[in-house]
């Protein structure tokens, strides 16, 4: 199986755990031996793993059957799941849980590779689209860039999500033609890593409202924007003293 955007926080190992307990309780049930898993935990490269492999011997400690820690196998597997991070028919079971939400780039948004070494920041702060409010605290390469690209502050300024205030034209090319995009390159790649007969279950948020700009849809977004803000402003705060 694979945990796609496993991610390394409590909830990691989760899916997982639920797997091998379930699995372990119906071989003991139906008197067969357990089988042999292998589950692949995906995630970006910038993730942390480490923690992540730390809580697995917690996990594998914690099992229904102790047995299970000489027939499970754990894998980190760093890359993007737009792409193929897997073998060709190589998965029976497929999860993912609120990690397609978030979109592969900002269509249109890009900015071309630099050898800077604050190449990091560039890309994160522009493709976060943070531009507005923390214009007046980056250095000077980013005013470059705002040269270059002189009405990109207005694309949806102060914000990171689709708010009330997003103009219909950036919610259609910048997130929904982008999350399409995203979303049928994601099945595309896993039908051919998923053998005949497997299953995928993903975990989406979702909305009553036909409207994507709605309060609804982003009143979870409005603090987590809020703290990386301030988080952003903190660090180029700190870069120019």
């Amino acid at each position: 199986m694979a945990d796609l955007g496993c991610s390394s926080g409590p909830n990691t190992v989760l899916v997982g755990s639920m797997v091998i307990n379930v699995v372990a309780k119906t071989s003991l049930e139906m008197g067969h031996k357990s089988p042999e898993l292998q589950i692949n935990l995906n995630d970006m490269p910038t993730n942390d793993f480490n923690t992540v492999f730390i809580a697995l011997q917690e996990l594998q400690g914690n099992t229904t059957n102790g047995k299970m820690r000489d027939v499970c196998y754990f894998s980190g597997v760093p890359g993007s799941f737009f792409g193929r991070p897997f073998p060709m028919k190589s998965l029976n079971f497929v999860h993912s849980s609120y990690s397609l939400r978030w979109l592969s780039q900002s269509e249109g948004f890009q900015i071309p590779p630099s050898p800077n070494q604050d190449q990091f920041y560039k890309e994160k702060l522009v493709n976060s689209i943070l531009f507005h409010s923390i214009k007046r605290t980056l250095p000077n390469y980013m005013s470059i860039i705002f040269k270059q690209l002189p009405n990109l502050e207005e694309i949806n300024k102060g914000n990171i999500y689709l708010s009330s205030t997003t103009p219909e034209s950036v919610s259609r090319a910048a997130y929904f033609e982008q999350f399409q995009k995203d979303f049928l390159g994601f099945l595309r790649c896993r039908s051919e890593e998923v053998m005949a007969g497997g299953r995928m279950v993903l975990r989406l948020a979702g909305r009553t409202s036909d409207d994507p700009r709605g309060e609804e849809s982003y009143y979870l977004w409005r603090p987590f924007a809020m703290a990386l803000k301030d988080m952003v402003l903190e660090v180029m705060n700190y870069s120019d003293t």
